[in-house]
């Protein structure tokens, strides 16, 4: 036997699986997620908010012979004044969700859920209320 015919021991690591990766990032859930889908839809109605208001002002200031330049308004103005127009209609928007919300919840509770009973259906044929009754004939088909 020669020192040709033996092969060198494999020192080499094992291949990382390819799939590990996609697997995770395709079950992401979370903040992280949350927040990469909100800022999906979010992101293009910024764009195009302050492309409407950029080409507002500069349609204004046109009437006049001058651009927003020369009057002093550039882009970093008017993204300051969209964010801050944006960040102040959320601060009044959000709370009054938020009493809209507090307001049903206490109209459902003063109402015995009779409220949500409405809002959802009464429920006829679908087995309500629900009986204690096992699934069978006693119950409606779609109510087991």
């Amino acid at each position: 036997m020669t020192t040709q015919d033996i092969s060198p021991p494999d020192t080499r690591t094992p291949p990382v699986s390819q799939s590990e990766p996609v697997e995770r990032q395709g079950t992401q859930s979370g903040v992280l997620a949350l927040i990469e889908r909100i800022g999906s839809v979010i992101v293009p109605i910024g764009v195009a908010l302050y492309a409407v208001l950029y080409i507002g002002v500069e349609q204004m200031y046109a009437v006049f012979g001058i651009s927003p330049q020369q009057a002093g308004i550039d882009q970093s103005v008017l993204l300051g004044r969209l964010t801050g127009t944006l960040v102040l209609l959320f601060l009044i928007v959000l709370p009054l969700i938020g009493a809209a919300v507090a307001a049903g919840w206490v109209v459902d509770k003063l109402t015995r859920g009779a409220l949500s009973r409405l809002i959802q259906g009464d429920g006829a044929g679908h087995g309500w209320p629900p009986s204690s009754a096992p699934c069978g004939a006693a119950r409606p088909t779609g109510a087991c």
